[in-house]
């Protein structure tokens, strides 16, 4: 039997029952669990998984991270701020141009279809898009830290994919994970692509079973985040979400076990046997006393005088002389 086995732990939860640290975007919650792990000598690992998930796709691709557009017009900064929302190319090409316009800016917003590329044109005066104080820019395909003066083309594809997975990250489960994101360790319970369609749900199953060590060695209520690909917490726009967290310890196996069990046993048995031999062996010196005593009394001779028919019919008897016919037994 192996000296060791393995404990599980099944914690489902549901966003709507946390501590919501970041309000309805619900991606930094906490849970006020109790004694979930006890600091106890039989625990030799901890091991910790992301079982299972339901999260919906209710996030958008143009959100608080990337929907702001500095830009310079005829001297005068402006700042355009898009609606936060899903876009694809069209709606986001009419999403800017009436920004432009609420300014009072005339502009054109073309797309290649063979490059994916937009080109930005202004009817009158002089347009400037600033990198300083722009999130969109990777977005609108442009490279950062240069700014760009109308007309001109993006240099890289329009990119409304939004973020390609989300990543479940903990400050309280410690492990020892990597990310690329900041090239150090980082508390990433579960990394999921998302493969749903806008207003969907996202599901998850740990069909590889992927379990990472958890360095903590008691653990009572913790926090969950859901970060995006630039490390940014996701805006769920209160639409809450399930995940089941799976902790597994492996333990010591205690004295309790079969094995030891009939070790005691065995040791009874002995303990008891042993105690019978000795009883036994004292009746046997007791029946061989007996048997001498008796032995002894037979075969000592009568003493004093012969004063009746007993006593001589014993004499005989002791001497092998049959009293009633006289002749030797």
């Amino acid at each position: 039997m192996s000296s060791t086995y393995d404990e599980t732990i099944l914690i489902n939860l549901n966003s709507i029952n946390a501590i919501q640290n970041n309000g309805s975007y619900l991606s930094d919650v906490y849970f006020n669990f109790k004694n979930i792990i006890r600091d106890v000598d039989d625990i030799l690992e901890i091991q910790v998984s992301i079982a299972n998930a339901q999260i919906p796709y209710s996030f958008y691709n143009i959100n608080v991270y990337n929907n702001v557009l500095a830009i310079d017009y005829n001297g005068t900064p402006y700042t355009l701020t898009l609606t936060r929302g899903n876009y694809n190319a069209t709606n986001l090409i009419t999403e800017l141009t009436t920004q432009f316009l609420n300014n009072g800016i005339t502009v054109i917003i073309t797309i290649s279809s063979i490059t994916g590329t937009i080109q930005i044109t202004v009817s009158s005066g002089t347009l400037q898009i600033l990198s300083s104080g722009s999130t969109i820019y990777k977005v609108l395909g442009l490279e950062i830290g240069t700014n760009y003066t109308a007309p001109f083309t993006a240099l890289y594809p329009l990119n409304l994919l939004g973020t390609l997975r989300l990543r479940i990250c903990s400050y309280e489960l410690v492990t020892y994970n990597l990310d690329s994101s900041n090239m150090t360790s980082l508390n990433c319970l579960a990394s999921i692509p998302i493969e749903a369609s806008t207003f969907g749900i996202i599901l998850y199953d740990n069909i590889t079973n992927i379990k990472t060590r958890l360095n903590n060695p008691q653990l009572d209520g913790f926090d969950i985040l859901i970060l995006d690909d630039d490390s940014n917490p996701v805006n769920f726009n209160n639409v809450p979400w399930c995940i089941s967290v799976l902790i597994t310890l492996t333990k010591e196996r205690q004295v309790k076990d079969k094995t030891n069990f009939y070790d005691y046993v065995k040791a009874f048995q002995q303990t008891t046997d042993g105690t019978q031999q000795e009883t036994q062996e004292v009746q046997e010196t007791t029946d061989d006393n007996k048997a001498e005593e008796q032995q002894q009394i037979e075969q000592e001779p009568i003493q004093g005088n012969i004063t009746d028919d007993t006593s001589l019919d014993l004499l005989l008897y002791n001497n092998g002389i049959d009293p009633n016919t006289g002749l030797l037994k």
